[in-house]
Order: C-alpha cells, then structure tokens, then sequence
C-alpha cells in the first residue's frame, strides 16, 4: 500500500513543532511577559538576558566584531546572547512569527571552534569572526530546509550551502537562524501556509513587509545584527521601511546570487539580488565589503568582477528627486513632514532637489506585472496544486488579477 499524503496543514503543524523542538525551556518567555502589541523592548522585559547578553545584542555587527577582535566578547557568547533573545519570539499569536528554522545547536558549534581558532593564532579567522548572522528561508544553507513558503517544498533539504552563505562562512561567520518569507515569495506581505502570518514587533496589528518579512522583524527586536535578504521589487526594501531597520538592493550581478530556490529560475527580464538588512549603515557597508572579499566572480561568472571600492567619486553637488505622492496613495502628514525636513537638509547641504515625475510609474508598473508572469502564472499554480494547497488571499489576488494571460517569446521581447 502507498503512504497517505499529509495534508498541508498536518505538514505546516509539523514544521512548527520541529522549531519548538529545538528551543530550550530555559530560553521561552512566559506569555505573562507579554504585554501589548509592541515587542521591541520585550528582550529587556523578558528578564532572560544577562546585562552583558543585552549589551551584545544592542550593539552594530561592526561593534559586536570590533569587540570579538579585542577579546572582550567571545563568538560562543555572542552566540548564546543572539540565539537566546530570538529563542521564543515566534511562538504564540501575539508574537512575530519570524523564524522558519533555528540552528542553534550548529551555531554554538561553530562558535566554540571560532573561539578556538582565535585562542590559538591569536587572531580572528576572516572579516566576519564570529558574527551571528539571519538568512532569508529560500536561501540554501545545508542541512536546511529552502521552501520559498511552499508546502509542496517543505521538505527539500539544501545539500549546499548559497554562494553568498558560502562566502562568508569562510570567513567566520555563524548562522543561527532561518527566517520567514512568504508563500512563492511574491509579496509585500510575509505570509503562507508553511509559516503562517509574520507581524510587525512594533505593532503586531501590522504587518512586517515582504517577501523578507521575518528579516525585518527579526532585526527590529535585536534578534540578529545582520541578516541576508533577496529583492527585486522592493524585498528588501519594504520590511526594513516597515520595520524600522536599514536595508539595500545592489546593482543586478555584483553580489553572489548562486543556491536560491524560487519559482524565477531562468527568467532573465526580472532578476533579484541578495542584499544586506543591518541596524546601522556601517553595516550595510560590511556586508558588501565581505560578500566581494573573496572575488565571488571566479564562482559565478555573471558578476562583475570589480572589487569593493572603499573611495567614491560621486560629484559634491548632487541632483535627487522626490516623490511626493505617486498620484495612487497620499503619504499621511508626518511622512510628507519628514520628507519636507529632509529636502531641506539636502538643500542646505549645497545639494539640488527636484520634484520627480511619475506619470510613467503606471505604465512601468503594468509592464512589470506581466514580465513578472509570461507564463499566466502557470508556474505558481502548478507548484500549489503539488502542495494541494490554496493561494494565500494576496497570492490569489495576483495570480487572478495579475497572472492573466500567457507571452509568446516573440510578445516578451517587445
């Protein structure tokens, strides 16, 4: 007799009760510690971290490696401050529902070999000694699993690592979490039936943004002093608008892009990029330098092959446009407010400002919408009938107004 086919929602029930699984009763937070909807300040309410874990976790990724290097920190309490803080933040309805997958056990591993390589050369193995660092879901680490929040994907296991995941292991960085990403990825919203629904830390009535959704929550709550996201449209950009973090989409083929699982593959019109999600700009900063430190290029032949240039020669006197509104949706005062003060500081500063037309916007919007489906959504519809799972309400909503009608390869390069 053949095996009985889960049900998606036994298959989503199973992959919460592994990540429960893996976190010490040690490390979870009483629901009575729960207050509210904002949970940015729940790691100091918690009582669970020590002063000296708060103060790790409070700090960049450029200070918590400065710190590493002078030995003040180790990366085994590094470890333990970042995988303890994230330990409890997706359980329960009032919280984020930000991790997909938690690697603590490997992390702490890792560390203690870190720990000991600098004990006995005296020095930190590479740029990212020791740093903990949060990755996207559908980027590949071995041993893990890359759904793109699919269920029919749910348990494809990695065999390895990401280009970039790759990168900057070799250079001493430790991964200690997985985070969520919403079904098929195309959303600006972070939800599916594999994960459930991401929220907000600063209001969990509100959603966290997409498709790196469980990035943007996780580094608002100090879960993570650098995560790696994906974007085309906005992935990385959005959650960390929402959230409160920084975020960065790179120029198409300058950082590795190798070992991401998605419904995109081969398409050439729309190509995303892996990008920084950091708590400070430094950050940002260290994150390309080290994704470029090891000429990435030499592994995959379609970037470009141009190291990180430490000097700029950007013009003095610069000229920026700004949006106002795009004609569709009116920014409510405080964001008009701040883009008037921050017009005004680039004005001071010597610098050129104009009002940016976006009467094309509408136009490269309905362009973008059908490059992003040439196959009527045939893709999508295919992988979700595999997973015998419905379209979550903002995937159904693009793939019945959107994914539409099917290109010929002659109608796609007009």
């Amino acid at each position: 007799m053949g095996s009985v086919q889960q049900t998606w929602q036994e298959v989503a029930s199973e992959r919460k009760r592994k990540i429960e699984e893996t976190i010490p009763s040690k490390w979870r937070v009483g629901e009575t510690k729960i207050r509210g909807k904002c949970l940015v300040d729940l790691p100091r309410d918690c009582g669970l971290l020590s002063d000296k874990e708060l103060l790790i976790t409070e700090l960049s990724a450029v200070q918590i490696l400065a710190a590493i290097r002078e030995r003040k920190f180790t990366a085994t309490e590094t470890t333990i401050a970042f995988s303890r803080e994230r330990a409890d933040r997706f359980l329960g309805r009032e919280q984020t529902n930000c991790l997909a997958e938690t690697l603590f056990g490997e992390a702490l591993q890792q560390a203690g070999q870190l720990d000991e390589y600098m004990a006995i050369h005296g020095k930190p193995m590479g740029m990212l000694h020791g740093l903990p660092i949060s990755v996207k879901e559908h980027i590949k680490i071995k041993g893990t699993t890359a759904t793109s929040g699919l269920i029919a994907w749910a348990n494809n296991v990695s065999d390895e690592d990401a280009l970039i995941v790759k990168t900057f292991r070799e250079q001493g960085a430790i991964f200690h979490v997985k985070t969520t990403n919403p079904q098929t990825l195309m959303a600006l919203e972070t939800n599916s039936n594999l994960f459930g629904r991401t929220t907000n830390p600063h209001n969990t009535n509100l959603t966290c943004g997409g498709s790196t959704g469980g990035e943007g929550a996780l580094l608002a709550m100090n879960g993570s002093p650098l995560g790696i996201g994906t974007d085309i449209g906005g992935s990385i950009r959005i959650p960390s608008a929402f959230c409160g973090t920084y975020g960065f989409k790179p120029t198409v083929g300058r950082l590795p892009h190798s070992g991401l699982t998605g419904l995109h593959d081969g398409m050439q019109n729309l190509v995303g990029v892996v990008g920084p999600l950091a708590r400070s700009i430094e950050d940002l900063e260290l994150f390309c330098a080290a994704a470029l430190n090891h000429e990435p290029w030499k592994y995959e032949p379609s970037l470009i092959e141009m190291p990180w240039r430490q000097e700029t020669q950007a013009p003095k006197a610069l000229k920026i446009g700004v949006v106002w509104s795009d004609g569709v949706v009116q920014p409510h005062p405080p964001i008009t407010r701040a883009l008037k003060q921050v017009v005004s500081a680039l004005t001071d500063a010597g610098h050129s400002v104009i009002d940016w037309d976006v009467r094309l916007h509408k136009n490269l919007y309905d362009v973008t919408n059908e490059v992003y489906f040439l196959d009527g959504g045939a893709e999508y519809h295919e992988k979700l009938d595999e997973g015998k799972e419905p379209a979550v309400p903002i995937i159904k909503w693009l793939l019945d107004e959107k994914a539409t009608r099917r290109f010929t390869v002659e109608e796609t390069w007009k």
